[in-house]
Formats: C-alpha cells, sequence, structure tokens
C-alpha cells in the first residue's frame, strides 16, 4: 500500500463506501439482528453464514472463513490487487484520488474498455434503430417475433456489411485501432497493415456485468459466415465461464421469484423477458461452468435449466445438473420438444404455457436415473448392476444428496430397490462403501495442533483487537519480535504502527494497512475468536505472561546451545559471559 495513496486519502474512501451498501450490490442482504446476512458469495452453501458487520464494517463468512473489511470484498470479487480497489470504491463516491502512475494506467485501461464498449453499443444500437443500414437487424429480430420496446431495453444493435464502419468512427472517439483490437472490436488485417470490423453483418447482443455495465458482445451472423455466433475475447473486465446474459435486468425478478431459469441462447432471454418471465438468464454459448452457479448461487438456492430435448440437449443437461448438485443447489430441468427453443415456444404458445412447463421441470435425479437406465441394458444382470453403481457413483459426487438422508433413503434408493429388484440392505452397504472411499480418497492430512505458544499470541492480538483500550499498554509491553508466527508479527506491527501514529486502533485501519488478502483475512478471525469470548482484559493478561514465559524459554533453549557451543570449542571467555546472562535470565 505505501506510496500508493496517503492514509487520508484511504479513510475517505472507506467512509464513504458503506460496507453493506456495497455488499448488496453483490449479494442480496437480510438483516438479522444488528447485522446482515446471506449465503455467501464464495463458496457453495444453502444455510446463510456470511455474516456483514454495519457497526464494524467487516464481513466474515462463518462457513468458509473468508472474512474482512469493504477494500478485501472488492478484491475479491472484483478481482483487483488493493490499490485499484480503492480506486474502484473512490470511483464509485466520487472521489478524486492523488494515483501512482502504475495505478493509473492498470485503471485507465478498464476504464477504457468500459468506455469503449459502451460507445460501441450505442453506435450499433443507434444504427438498429434509426439507419437506413439497419434494416436488416430490425428484419431479424422481427421474425424472431421481438418488439422495439426488447430493442430498447437490452439495447440491441446491428453491424452493417462493412469492413470499416466502427473503424471509420471511431477516429473521432480518439479511440486507436489497437485498443479497439484488444476489445476484439476489430482485428488485424493478415499477411498486411491496418485492420477491419471484427463485427460485420450481424445482429449485436450487448453483455452486461451485473451492474450494469458493457463488458463485452455477442454477434449474430445474418448470412452463412462462421462461426454463427461470435462472442467478444478474453479482456480483464469480461470472461465467458464468469459471466451470464441478462442478470442485470433480471436480478430483481430472480430475488422476487427467489429462483432462476437459466436458458441458452439470447434470443430465450429477450422473448420471456418481454412476456413478463424476468427472472431468465442464459450462457454465453459455452456450457455451465461452476463460476456461472457460484454467482447464481449469490441469489437463489432454486436453479430451472431448460435444455432442447434432443440428444445433446439431454447430455448438456447432464452434466450441468452435477455442477449444482456438488455447490448444494436444488435444481430442476425442462426438456422441450427437439428443435424447439424457449422463444419459439413462447411465441407459439404464449406465457402461460411456458410457465406451466417450468413448474413440471423433472427433478434432477429423476432425469439422472432415466438417462443411466437408457445407457444400460437393464433386462441383463450386468446392466443393472452398472446403472445401479452409476446412480450410486452419482450420490456420492453431490453434497446435497450426501446430506439430504431424506432424498437418500426414501427416494433414490427405494427407487433403485423397486427398478432394479435389489434389496434395500445391498444398496445401502453398497453405497457406505463407496462413501469410505470416497472420504478416504479425498481426505486432507490433519492441521498439527497450533504450539501453545501460536495460540498466547492469537489471544493477545485479538485481545488487543476487539478491545482498543489495550493498544497503549499493548505497544508498551510487546515487541512484534515476540511473536513467533510470521502473519501474527507482521499484524502486530501494523497495529502498533497504526498507534503510534496517533490512530485509534480499529480492524478496519489495519486491515487497510496491511492490504493483504490473507492477513486482512486473519485480522478478522482474530477480532471475530475474541468477541465472541469476551473478557479481553483478563484474557490479554494471561496471553501476556504466557508469551513472556514463552520468551524466556526461548532464550533459555538458545543460551544453553551458545553455550554448548562455547565449552566445545574452549571459548573460556565466552562461556563466561553466557553464564552470567543464564544467572540473570533464571532470577
Amino acid at each position: 500500500m505505501a506510496g500508493f495513496f496517503s492514509e487520508e486519502q484511504i479513510e475517505e474512501v472507506r467512509r464513504a463506501s458503506d460496507i453493506v451498501e456495497v455488499i448488496k450490490e453483490y449479494v442480496p442482504l437480510k438483516r438479522a439482528g444488528k447485522d446482515y446476512k446471506a449465503l455467501c458469495p464464495f463458496h457453495g452453501e444453502k444455510t446463510p453464514s456470511f455474516q456483514v458487520s454495519p457497526s464494524k464494517q467487516i464481513f466474515k463468512c462463518f462457513g468458509c472463513g473468508k472474512g474482512g473489511n469493504v477494500f478485501s470484498f472488492v478484491m475479491t470479487t472484483e478481482r483487483l490487487e488493493f490499490p485499484e480497489a480503492v480506486e474502484f470504491l473512490a470511483r464509485r463516491a466520487g472521489i478524486e484520488l492523488e494515483r501512482r502512475v502504475e495505478v493509473r494506467e492498470r485503471n485507465r485501461q478498464r476504464d477504457m474498455l468500459f468506455g469503449m464498449n459502451l460507445w460501441t453499443a450505442k453506435v450499433y444500437h443507434r444504427c438498429l434503430m434509426n439507419a437506413e443500414e439497419g434494416r436488416p437487424g430490425r428484419e431479424y429480430f422481427c421474425s424472431r417475433g421481438l418488439d422495439e420496446s426488447t430493442w430498447r431495453k437490452f439495447r440491441l444493435g446491428y453491424a452493417p456489411e462493412s469492413w470499416d464502419f466502427l473503424l471509420g468512427l471511431s477516429s473521432g472517439k480518439g479511440y486507436e485501432p489497437g485498443d479497439l483490437a484488444a476489445a476484439g472490436l476489430v482485428l488485424p488485417r493478415k499477411g498486411g497493415t491496418g485492420h477491419y470490423d471484427g463485427f460485420r453483418h450481424r445482429v449485436i447482443f450487448p453483455i452486461f456485468d451485473v451492474r450494469g455495465r458493457v463488458v463485452g458482445f455477442g454477434g449474430r451472423a445474418l448470412d452463412d459466415s462462421l462461426p454463427k455466433y461470435l462472442n467478444s475475447p478474453e479482456t480483464s473486465v469480461f470472461s465467458k465461464s464468469a459471466c451470464l446474459y441478462g442478470l442485470d435486468a433480471a436480478k430483481e425478478g430472480v430475488l422476487r421469484e427467489k429462483r432462476v431459469v437459466v436458458v441458452e441462447g439470447y434470443t430465450d432471454v429477450l422473448m420471456a423477458h418481454q412476456h413478463d418471465i424476468d427472472w431468465v438468464v442464459a450462457t454465453l454459448g459455452t456450457a455451465l461452468t461452476p463460476q456461472h452457479v457460484s454467482i447464481l448461487r449469490r441469489y437463489v438456492a432454486e436453479v430451472v435449466l431448460v435444455f432442447d430435448g434432443d440428444e445433446a440437449g439431454r447430455a448438456a443437461a447432464e452434466r450441468s445438473v452435477e455442477l449444482f448438485l456438488e455447490q448444494d443447489v436444488d435444481v430442476r430441468v425442462v426438456l422441450l420438444p427437439a428443435g424447439r427453443d424457449p422463444c419459439d415456444l413462447l411465441v407459439a404458445e404464449g406465457r402461460d404455457a411456458f410457465l406451466e412447463r417450468l413448474s413440471e421441470a423433472t427433478d434432477v435425479f429423476d432425469l439422472k436415473m432415466e438417462m443411466i437406465a437408457g445407457r444400460h441394458d437393464l433386462s441383463r444382470v450386468r446392466g443393472r448392476e452398472a446403472a445401479i453403481e452409476e446412480v450410486l457413483e452419482t450420490l456420492t459426487k453431490t453434497a446435497r444428496a450426501v446430506r439430504r438422508d431424506i432424498l437418500l433413503h426414501n427416494e433414490v434408493l427405494g427407487r433403485l430397490c423397486r427398478e432394479m429388484g435389489v434389496s434395500e440392505e445391498a444398496l445401502r452397504s453398497r453405497l457406505r462403501l463407496l462413501l469410505r472411499r470416497q472420504r478416504k480418497g479425498g481426505t486432507v492430512q490433519p492441521v498439527p495442533p497450533k504450539p501453545r505458544s501460536a495460540t498466547a499470541e492469537r489471544e493477545l492480538l485479538g485481545a488487543v483487537l476487539s478491545d482498543p483500550s489495550l493498544a497503549q499498554e499493548f505497544c508498551q509491553e510487546v515487541r512484534p519480535e515476540d511473536f513467533t508466527d510470521e502473519s501474527l508479527r507482521v499484524t502486530a506491527r501494523c497495529a502498533q504502527l497504526a498507534v503510534a501514529s496517533g490512530e485509534t486502533l480499529d480492524v478496519n485501519r489495519v486491515c487497510d494497512r496491511l492490504a493483504d488478502d490473507r492477513l486482512t483475512q486473519l485480522v478478522v478471525d482474530l477480532y471475530h475468536e475474541s468477541a465472541t469470548k469476551g473478557n479481553e482484559k483478563e484474557r490479554f493478561t494471561a496471553a501476556l505472561e504466557a508469551l513472556r514465559r514463552d520468551g524466556r524459554k526461548r532464550q533459555l533453549r538458545e543460551l544453553r546451545r551458545n553455550l554448548a557451543e562455547a565449552r566445545a570449542t574452549g571459548d573460556e571467555k565466552r562461556e563466561l559471559e553466557l553464564l552470567r546472562e543464564h544467572q540473570e535470565l533464571m532470577k
């Protein structure tokens, strides 16, 4: 952090960035007494263990252990370094900062991408809405049944059949071809100099992040050009594996309905929203990823997947459901008639019929068992055995299945008993064996117990963090060198520097000074451990005495080693000095 921003600047940004309001932009929070709770955005869970404290301006997940302050949260969610997180929150609060060149350059690049993408979206949208060149785009959207209000809501556009339409306009905005090329908006000419437009004769779907910023584009060809769908390349603001089309527009509907529908295409999302089914999102032409599941989990614990009912769609459904089960998300599946997508069905059947299909979504295990049965010849013993083994293997892989006894015992095992003609006890025995193997294979070596000195060090530092009235005594009686643990030593030094500079010892200020995600999490953990126990003064005194005892023991061990070395080398003068030191220490 040193050299990037002054303490006063960082404090100004922190005061203007209430942690509750910032986190609300990413995760829906619910009041829980004096604090707020939510499903943790950093790991899979169904019961909220993510806690935000308005009074301390810190967050802590009691499930995965992640914790920190407002800067830590932004660093993790936006994938930023500490100076960039300060800059990010400063822009959000409208605060001007004096920045180092490196920070200014990184932020310039991100800001340029956001600004360039927004300008491009406006250019293509204007072309669709107003210009004669936009006629092919309007005809395509009309052919899919999408009306003008939807074009405007999602800022749809059209890229004319020209090699330099966007390139020609960019010079007036000051965008260099190299900058446009970095965003995939133009491409370098092969075997020559210059560039040409990346999107040509395509309808354009701007892709927004959850905060409504344009991060990239999807373009569908209106001729035989390949690929049929073209997405922006990966950039510092855009990743297909971590972005869902329409989530910015669907956020309120998803929270209202307490569920989300995931479809496969842009027009499916558009038509759903046009029919007031505003809790629908889509992947960007890619298979679902664990990152997608993690994003959806921030909002709801129930997901409905909609796939084409053909063989490819069914295979995609089967691959996808295990991702949700592994992160403990309730998931159901709708398989549409082969060759029909949600957009077509909504136009042909209307809103109510589509909602009815969603209400009849198939339970994930019903689908899984149906597809497993289709892969094996159940008329043969070996076929039935293989099918049973695959079902049980699926159960061992899914957190949801392993924990929900009612699902295991009554539904899945009961159905296997009925359909496969196998005794329930045999199934339970086999499942227990598979679970034991899984646990054995995934067992992590137990963490050795912390030495008593490390425990005393944590107690001492935690007590000071949760009771700042102990700060002066802490500075007078303890040296950072007294801490054997490197992370605790750095944290102690940082806390003492804060006190020496005249600051009130506060968890947030220590986190800001550390500006390290790992150490920030340590500070929050120490604070929570101590605040939960209470009696900080008594624990501080006991930990201080333990630290002194441990320090004396270390000194004695070192003296005895040095004394043995002096005797072995015959250094009588050195031996005498060490004996005197030993006597003083033993008083």
